[in-house]
């Protein structure tokens, strides 16, 4: 997204470096424009809000917000850990606050990543073969992107650190059953059904969708936040899936 704006917007994070930076994209889909800012009243990952008083100065003054950028500066001279390529829960919020597309810039000291995006408002990126990402292309978002698409059901996104299935949240079940789903026996999942696994966890922590040859489709992660060599994929139900599995969903409309 904004392909033309990745320059200026990996310089500023580099001369922003060791702070974050941040920038909006204002202007017209058809002649966007990058400005830094730095009127944001908090730019840490932990606790990122957004003045929305400033939001709405800066587009009163240069046009229609098209979209929020920040950088995740990596500390000292080593390498950005996994987790710098993933969006933290405060800046989730913060995206769906605002309603634009998020673009993230990875930063070390004197580099810059290619920018990645997250949000409603992206294009949502093909089912099989995207990489990890978590908060962005992870297991919950493939089968919230798979309902939508193959079932029109939209399943609400929710703020989400990694490792959430060890701090007391339960993403699922609050994603599946908000949307209307109910449980079922996994013994009984036809094509269409999800199926719920706990990977070493105490709640469902991994989702599968059933297709219509009785393989299975999914996005199974890594032991870390971001790896681009874990992408969804199909597979036929492996022994782990039906050992693993604790209960499957159905949406209402289609229990008999």
């Amino acid at each position: 997204m904004f392909d033309s704006l990745h320059e200026s917007m990996r310089t500023d994070a580099v001369d922003a470096w060791p702070e974050p930076a941040c920038g909006v994209i204002v202007g017209t889909e058809d002649s966007p424009e990058y400005l830094p800012v730095s009127e944001v009243a908090d730019r840490s990952r932990e606790t990122f809000r957004v003045d929305e008083a400033a939001a709405r100065r800066l587009v009163d003054r240069h046009g229609a917000l098209l979209g929020f950028v920040i950088s995740h500066p990596a500390g000292g001279d080593g390498p950005a850990e996994p987790l710098l390529f993933t969006p933290s829960a405060a800046e989730m919020v913060a995206q769906a606050l605002l309603a634009v597309p998020f673009g993230v810039v990875v930063c070390e000291r004197s580099r810059s990543f290619k920018p990645w995006w997250f949000g409603d408002q992206c294009p949502t990126s093909k089912l099989i073969g995207r990489p990890f990402r978590h908060g962005v292309t992870d297991c919950y978002s493939f089968v919230r992107d798979w309902a939508r698409l193959e079932r029109k059901i939209i399943l609400p996104d929710f703020p989400r650190d990694w490792n959430w299935w060890m701090k007391g949240m339960d993403l699922y079940r609050m994603g599946f059953y908000q949307a209307g789903a109910r449980s079922i026996d996994p013994a009984k999942a036809a094509p269409g059904d999800v199926i719920l696994l706990k990977v070493r966890s105490e709640v469902p922590n991994h989702a599968v969708v059933v297709l219509a040859d009785g393989w299975i489709a999914h996005h199974f992660g890594s032991v870390v936040p971001y790896d681009p060599r874990a992408v969804s994929h199909v597979q036929p139900p492996a022994r782990w899936v039906r050992t693993l599995a604790t209960e499957a969903l159905r949406w209402h409309e289609d229990i008999d």
